[in-house]
């Protein structure tokens, strides 16, 4: 199944450069493929920090995405579905979306985890944005972390 969200990305922390160039160059264009789950589970979430402090403040941006009513239009093989259904998905599931982001050239080349409102994503984003309230969204969002390859 394709799932398509109209959603707006703001940038909490790391490059906004790496977003840039990164969802410039996906060879999916604005679609954003997830194709694995990452559960969240210490170990994993260890692994995932280490890609992060390996990245460095550089190679790494983290994004928080929100449903938007902008006029966009939709390919015919694409259902728009709300974000509470792929929220509710992600929090049964336990995990977080994995999607490989990539154009021609190695450096247009990486990983984009996507978040479920959970205790991971929300530390890095205070960490990003300290000065965030936590508890000022009532609104559906997910926490995205792109990592460059």
């Amino acid at each position: 199944k394709q799932w398509y969200q109209r959603r707006v990305a703001i940038t909490a922390g790391g490059d906004p450069g790496v977003a840039e160039r990164l969802l410039r160059n996906n060879s999916l264009g604005s679609l954003i493929r997830i194709t694995q789950r990452l559960k969240l589970e210490k170990p994993k979430l260890e692994q995932l920090n280490q890609k992060l402090a390996s990245a460095g403040a550089s190679g790494h941006c983290i994004l928080v995405a929100m449903t938007t009513n902008l006029p966009q239009e939709l390919p015919d093989d694409l259902t728009q579905r709300p974000l509470k259904h792929l929220l509710q998905y992600f929090i049964q599931k336990q995990a977080a979306g994995i999607s490989a982001i990539g154009g021609e050239s190695d450096d247009a080349k990486g990983v984009l985890h996507t978040f479920p409102p959970c205790e991971f994503a929300q530390a890095k984003l205070l960490k990003a944005a300290p000065t965030l309230n936590p508890e000022a969204s009532k609104e559906d969002y997910l926490v995205m972390i792109l990592v460059k390859e």
